[in-house]
């Protein structure tokens, strides 16, 4: 089980990609803005984030930003969620940080697949509150786009 954290203001497509992340297993908590979302990144550790690229207050590319600028999130996967795929778009997006880039409306398999995909990194946290634990992937999983390298340490500890 992965814990992941999406971070998306339509409840509608809150509600759906937490149905069916929750449906393959996975342990899911939303967030509809960026301050709620920082809120709870800094207190619990997730394995990985889905980030709406347009929310309000402060939008998806200043949160890549900023938790790609602190080493605790460096092996956590960041998958974008928007309406708009522009080829310049999609560059901000990757420049600024993210995985993955997913294009809404979100087909459920793709979703799926996605998470999958990025979780081979073998970054898995053990369900207890804020205690990561480094699972080393399969023989063959690892490497594939977008996986990232493995954090595999709580916030508290130093770099």
């Amino acid at each position: 089980m992965a814990r992941i954290l999406i971070v998306e203001d339509n409840e509608t497509n809150a509600l759906l990609f937490s149905d069916v992340l929750a449906a393959e297993g996975h342990a899911v908590e939303v967030a509809p803005d960026g301050e709620t979302a920082l809120a709870r990144l800094e207190a619990e550790v997730y394995d990985l984030i889905l980030l709406d690229i347009h929310l309000p207050e402060m939008d998806g590319l200043a949160i890549a930003r900023a938790l790609r600028s602190t080493p605790a999130f460096d092996g956590v996967p960041i998958v974008a969620l928007s309406a708009f795929a522009t080829e310049r778009e999609i560059r901000e997006a990757y420049a600024a940080g993210f995985d993955d880039y997913l294009t809404k409306p979100i087909d459920v398999r793709t979703l799926v697949a996605a998470v999958s995909r990025h979780l081979r990194s073998g970054r898995i946290t053990v369900p207890e509150k804020g205690r990561p634990a480094a699972e080393a992937p399969e023989p063959g999983a690892g490497g594939g786009e977008g996986a990232g390298p493995s954090a595999g340490r709580d916030r508290d500890e130093a770099p």
